[in-house]
């Protein structure tokens, strides 16, 4: 009720039709792109299994840029990437994205499969992320102008990357709710410092009749960074298992 009563709604010039064509260029290698990052903690970065779909995807995507610049309203808005600020913003919305969900889904599985800690107590213990989103929820409004965006966007991304560190380094052999408290906070100060002022950075640069278009694209950014933080290390250690495997 606060949103409808409160927030503008931005309308773009004359009708609009959906890009079914583009939508499903983006969604299939989007799609291809994740499967093979995923198939590669399994089969080795090395198998047709893993390279075959990565570069399907890619193509996929390339060829929905190619797509996107020649019709008249496009799903994926090339237009918006002239802008530095909007093209940087995406990819570090990815990496905050990739940086945070890795810690707790990583985290998750630590609890569970090797520790077994019971679900409710594993989720008990990674409460101070959202406690961390709260405690920093006030200063975006505060800090607005005062501070430049760059800085705020540093500070929140180093804050981040401390917790995630120190949400790594936890390898004992018992976890509690105090294990992950400092973490656990810095983590979700650091991302809700970041992604608020960063989101707000992106959706700024962008034209009022290309809003929607804008804010789609961004959250597309932070699904992928979220789906590449449980892809990418499975990943990564899986291959490392294989090849050490190979090598003995």
């Amino acid at each position: 009720l606060l949103v409808m009563r409160f927030v503008v709604e931005s309308k773009a010039v004359g009708s609009r039709r959906m890009d079914w064509i583009g939508t499903a260029l983006a969604a299939v290698g989007l799609f291809l792109l994740l499967f093979g990052i995923n198939n590669a903690g399994a089969l080795g970065l090395s198998s047709p299994d893993v390279i075959a779909p990565l570069l399907t995807g890619l193509i996929i995507l390339v060829i929905l840029v190619i797509y996107s610049g020649r019709v008249q309203q496009p799903v994926f808005q090339v237009k918006l990437f002239k802008s530095s600020v909007f093209a940087f913003g995406l990819l570090l919305g990815v990496m905050l994205n990739v940086g945070y969900s890795a810690a707790a889904y990583q985290s998750n599985l630590l609890m569970q499969a090797v520790l077994k800690v019971p679900p409710m107590l594993a989720a008990i213990y990674l409460l101070p992320m959202a406690g961390g989103y709260l405690l920093v929820s006030p200063l975006p409004g505060r800090l607005h102008g005062r501070l430049p965006t760059s800085l705020i966007l540093l500070i929140g991304s180093v804050i981040l990357a401390i917790g995630a560190y120190l949400f790594g380094a936890m390898s004992a052999p018992e976890v509690n709710f105090l294990t992950y408290l400092v973490p656990g906070l810095l983590l979700g100060m650091g991302m809700g410092i970041a992604q608020s002022f960063k989101t707000n950075a992106v959706l700024s640069t962008a034209p009022p009749e290309l809003a929607g278009a804008a804010s789609a694209t961004n959250n597309v950014s932070n699904n992928l960074g979220a789906g590449l933080a449980v892809a990418l290390p499975d990943a990564l250690m899986g291959s490392f298992v294989i090849n050490a495997y190979r090598a003995i």
